[in-house]
């Protein structure tokens, strides 16, 4: 790879998984799993709406980049928002709740679309918590 394939920018992240995620599952696996496929879909719609994108969703979790820290906030959220409204008929003990954490990133390395985060965003992610949003 030469060096102009390389890119260096500023980036904030959002990272979230479900609270509960494998008590849920015990006690209904498919409706757990009808709710997160709900989850996943309000997720996508917000952080696209926001200027982020997606980068993976495996399992309960999600992570998403923005190229702004107000944008991941504003998406958490609308996301925290959404969720707790479209939830509000289930039993307390059934809804499913997010957890989502924001990282300010600092200047990361990008490969491509799939090579994010490289070793530098990782070790970024883990120095510059700058937000949670309570669930």
């Amino acid at each position: 790879m030469s060096g102009t394939d390389l890119r260096k920018r500023l980036m904030a992240i959002l990272v979230a998984d479900v609270a509960g995620y494998s008590r849920l599952m015990a006690g209904d696996e498919l409706a757990t799993v009808a709710s997160l496929d709900a989850a996943r879909s309000v997720f996508r719609t917000q952080i696209e709406s926001h200027q982020g994108r997606v980068i993976d969703m495996a399992g309960d979790s999600v992570l998403a980049v923005f190229e702004t820290a107000a944008g991941a906030v504003t998406a958490a959220l609308a996301i925290q928002q959404e969720l707790a409204a479209v939830s509000s008929s289930i039993p307390e003990e059934r809804r499913m709740r997010a957890t989502a954490r924001c990282m300010a990133t600092g200047s990361t390395s990008q490969h491509g679309l799939k090579d994010w985060p490289s070793p530098e965003g990782l070790r970024s992610l883990r120095r510059f918590a700058v937000c949670s949003v309570a669930r």
